[in-house]
C-alpha cells in the first residue's frame, strides 16, 4: 500500500506508530529563498520543518529490511546562491544518511518537481542542467545501486563558450 503523509503536520509521528513500513521516501521540500545574513528564523524554520525532524522520525522507526530514501538537493553538496535555508536542511538530511538510509541528492528536474518552469532560466544562469524524467530515474537505480549513504544526480553544463577577444 503507497500513502501520501504530510511528514510536517502534527499527526505524522501517531500516523508511523499506526502504519509500519516496508520503505519510505521522504520527499518533502518547502522554499524560502534568502542568502544568509537575510535569512530569517521564521525561513529557516519554514524549510527546516518538513526535512529534519521527519527524517529522524522515519529513521527511529524504521524496522529491519526497510528502505528509506530521503530526496535532498545538490543545493546542498554544491550550494545555490540565495537558498541558504534549502542548502541547510538538505546537509542535514545528507548527514543523516547512514545504516542502510540513502540521500539523494537531486539536481533541477525540468518536467516536474520544485524547479519545474523555472529550470530553463536556471541553466541561462548557472551550470546546473535540467534533469529530464528519464535523466532523474536513471539516476535513482544508479544512486540506489552504490553503497553510499549520501549520492548526487545532477547535470551539469561545461564552461559557456566566450567571444574571443581581437
Amino acid at each position: 500500500r503507497i500513502e501520501a503523509v504530510d511528514v510536517a503536520g502534527p499527526g505524522f509521528g501517531a500516523f508511523l506508530d499506526r502504519h509500519p513500513f516496508a520503505g519510505a521516501a521522504h520527499c518533502a521540500g518547502i522554499l524560502r529563498d534568502a542568502a544568509v545574513p537575510s535569512a530569517t528564523r521564521a525561513q529557516l524554520r519554514a524549510v527546516l520543518g518538513p526535512k529534519v525532524a521527519p527524517a529522524r522520525a522515519l529513521a527511529a522507526r524504521r524496522g529491519a529490511g526497510a528502505f528509506l530514501w530521503r530526496f535532498s538537493s545538490a543545493t546542498a553538496l554544491l550550494g545555490n546562491p540565495g537558498q541558504a535555508a534549502y542548502g541547510a536542511a538538505n546537509g542535514a538530511l545528507d548527514a543523516l544518511a547512514r545504516g542502510g538510509v540513502r540521500s539523494l541528492q537531486w539536481g533541477p528536474w525540468g518536467e516536474r518537481g520544485m524547479a519545474r518552469g523555472a529550470a530553463e532560466a536556471l541553466a541561462r544562469r548557472t551550470v546546473w542542467a535540467p534533469l529530464t524524467d528519464a535523466d532523474a530515474f536513471r539516476g535513482l537505480g544508479a544512486a540506489l545501486a552504490l553503497d553510499r549513504g549520501a549520492v548526487g544526480a545532477l547535470r551539469l553544463r561545461g564552461p559557456r563558450p566566450r567571444a574571443a577577444a581581437r
